[in-house]
C-alpha cells in the first residue's frame, strides 16, 4: 500500500482491487471529485496553498496566489510505463490538491511503487505527463513542493538517532544554519515519539556482517517519516507507509 499526501486530512482514494497492473478503470473517488480516471477541472473549494520558499529554478512565488490555489500541487496523465513487453502501469491519471490524502492500494506486483517512482521523478513513464503546479516536472520543481520516503529506510548503522536526523537537516534547510538544524530535528523526534531514543545507534548490519544494535524496526521507520518531514512539505509521498511501522 502506497499513500501520496498532500496534507494530513483524510480525502481522495485509488485502489487497485486485483493483480493487473494499475490502469484509469481501476479508480475510484468521493462525490467531491469526480474521478473517472482522469482529475477533475473544478477547482478544489477547500485549497488552502501556502506560500513557501522557491528553487532557483522554479520560483512558486512567480504564480499569482489565486492560481496557485485552483491548481493541483502534483497532477499526472495517462500515466503509462513498460518495461520490455510487459506493461506495469497503464494509463493512469489523477491529481493531488492541497489538504488532501490519495491512498493507491493493490496486491504485490500492481504498479504502486512503479507509480510513485514516475511521480517522484525517478522513473520516466513510457507515456503520458506529469505536472508540479502546473508545470512540467522537474527535479526543481519536485523538490520545491515534495517530499518522498522510499519503501526501504536507508540509514547508516553507526549514527546516532539524533546525528542522522541532523544530517538530513542540514542538507535540506541549508539557510537556517546549525541552531535551525537542531531546532528542527528536536522537535521531529518529539513529534514522532523518538526523543528518548536520541543518543540510541540507528543499528543494522555493517559490512563484513558486522551487526550495530540499535532501534527497532518499527523506530527506524519513524526516523525515515521524520527525514520526509524536514521542511514541512507540501505534498508528502510514502512507499508502504506502514510497513515495519509500530503501534506507536
Amino acid at each position: 500500500m502506497s499513500f501520496l499526501c498532500g496534507g494530513w486530512s483524510a480525502r481522495d482514494a485509488v485502489e487497485c482491487a486485483d493483480a493487473r497492473p494499475v490502469d484509469a478503470a481501476s479508480i475510484l473517488c468521493d462525490d467531491d471529485d469526480h474521478w473517472s480516471g482522469r482529475p477533475s477541472d473544478e477547482p478544489f473549494r477547500r485549497a488552502q496553498a501556502r506560500p513557501r520558499a522557491s528553487s532557483a529554478r522554479f520560483d512558486v512565488s512567480k504564480l499569482a496566489p489565486r492560481a496557485e490555489e485552483a491548481l493541483p500541487l502534483l497532477q499526472w496523465r495517462d500515466v503509462d510505463v513498460d518495461f520490455g513487453g510487459a506493461r506495469a502501469v497503464a494509463g493512469v491519471s489523477g491529481a493531488l490538491r492541497c489538504g488532501g490524502f490519495v491512498s493507491v492500494l493493490g496486491p504485490s506486483g500492481a504498479g504502486k511503487s512503479t507509480l510513485l517512482d514516475v511521480l517522484t521523478g525517478r522513473l520516466r513513464a513510457t507515456r503520458g505527463s506529469c505536472l508540479v503546479l502546473g508545470r512540467r516536472h522537474s527535479a526543481a520543481a519536485f523538490r520545491s513542493v515534495a517530499a518522498f520516503v522510499p519503501q526501504d529506510d536507508c540509514f547508516l548503522p553507526h549514527l546516532r538517532t539524533w546525528e542522522a536526523l541532523y544530517f538530513v537537516a542540514r542538507l535540506k534547510l541549508a539557510g537556517a544554519g546549525v541552531r535551525g538544524a537542531l531546532a528542527a530535528t528536536d522537535a521531529l523526534l518529539s513529534t514522532l515519539g523518538l526523543a528518548e531514543k536520541r543518543a540510541v545507534f540507528v543499528g543494522g548490519t555493517l559490512s563484513g556482517g558486522v551487526v550495530v544494535r540499535g532501534l527497532s524496526g518499527g523506530q527506524r521507520r519513524r526516523l525515515s517519516l521524520a527525514t520526509g518531514l524536514v521542511g514541512d512539505p507540501r505534498v508528502f509521498l510514502i512507499d508502504e507507509p506502514t510497513s515495519g511501522l509500530d503501534a506507536a
